[in-house]
């Protein structure tokens, strides 16, 4: 935590100057408690917002979050301007609101996507594509399944969640036959001895987003 002075930096690592730009909260890192009053954040919260509102609306919320656990310990409740600085109606309005998806596939653009998607030359993009669009799965959950998660027996695969630890969901008959046709490198599923890139040359780690909750099995 640092100084009880002070929102002290997660980490000393300097990256490049080339190849970074500081983060929106990096601005009050070093700023002491006491002087993060309201009209601080405003101030910080409209100027963030010229550049990249999506990226401060976290740092905006984790802020909060922050600032409510100073508010319930004694020692840095009596550092704070008031009880949380950051918890202002300026500050959100001028962070705005989320703009609405419209990255989603629709009903009735699934037996064009999976007609394409299995067209792909390398089957484990293309297996890799289909699983997460099927399951549900966050990206960076389904790259990181081991053989050892899938139970071929009670038909389950066990999904690494970033926020909830480990969770089971099932394993379908369409999802186990397109994985049992990998070829078993070593221990993940979606392995490769090479940089997996897509047709369109964007890294596998960069796919968008698939729909979160699980799809009927794709056109026959």
């Amino acid at each position: 935590m640092g100084s009880a002075n002070f929102l002290a930096p997660a980490s000393d690592f300097v990256a490049p100057e080339a190849l970074t730009v500081a983060g929106p909260i990096h601005a009050l890192l070093l700023m002491p408690l006491l002087e993060l009053t309201p009209a601080v954040v405003e101030a910080w919260a409209t100027e963030q917002a010229k550049t990249r509102p999506t990226y401060a609306r976290l740092c905006w919320r984790c802020l909060k979050v922050f600032l409510n656990w100073c508010a319930e310990h004694a020692e840095y409740l009596r550092l704070l301007a008031t009880l949380n600085p950051a918890r202002t109606k300026k500050a959100r309005e001028a962070l705005g609101k989320p703009a609405v998806k419209d990255d989603s596939l629709q009903l009735e653009q699934l037996a064009v996507w999976f007609s394409a998607v299995r067209q792909i030359q390398n089957p484990v993009v293309s297996a890799y594509l289909q699983t997460m669009l099927l399951t549900g799965a966050r990206p960076g959950e389904v790259l990181t399944l081991r053989w050892d998660d899938l139970n071929t027996q009670w038909k389950g695969m066990t999904i690494r969640d970033k926020v909830e630890g480990l969770r089971v969901i099932p394993l379908t008959p369409y999802v186990a036959h397109l994985l049992a046709a990998l070829p078993r490198r070593n221990d993940w599923v979606f392995s490769s001895t090479r940089t997996i890139r897509t047709p369109a040359a964007a890294p596998l780690t960069t796919l968008p987003l698939a729909p979160r909750r699980p799809l009927a099995p794709p056109p026959r």
